[in-house]
């Protein structure tokens, strides 16, 4: 297999929660439910959960067009408080 392909620009392969929220500019919290909700896709090693760097530039890759206006539905957790919160206003 073509090692490059794996690569991003910094030579990384995969990053770890915490390293993908700080480069991302998001929480850890944000992407464990992003992992946990099958949006972005994850390795399990042990008990350390990585985040290939293909997979986050597919992630947004499919959320984004290159104007940066969003083309896809939230994730499903964010579906579901969307939901609720329709439902709350309409009782």
């Amino acid at each position: 297999m073509n090692e490059t392909i794996l690569e991003d620009q910094e030579g990384r392969v995969a990053y770890g929660l915490a390293e993908l929220g700080a480069k991302m500019n998001l929480s850890h919290r944000t992407i464990v439910n992003l992992v946990r909700s099958g949006a972005l896709a994850s390795i399990h090693v042990g008990k350390r959960v990585l985040i290939p760097a293909q997979a986050a530039r597919d992630f947004i890759a499919e959320r984004y067009d290159t104007t940066g206006s969003t083309t896809k539905e939230p994730p499903p957790h964010i579906k579901k408080k969307q939901e609720r919160a329709r439902l709350a206003g309409k009782k």
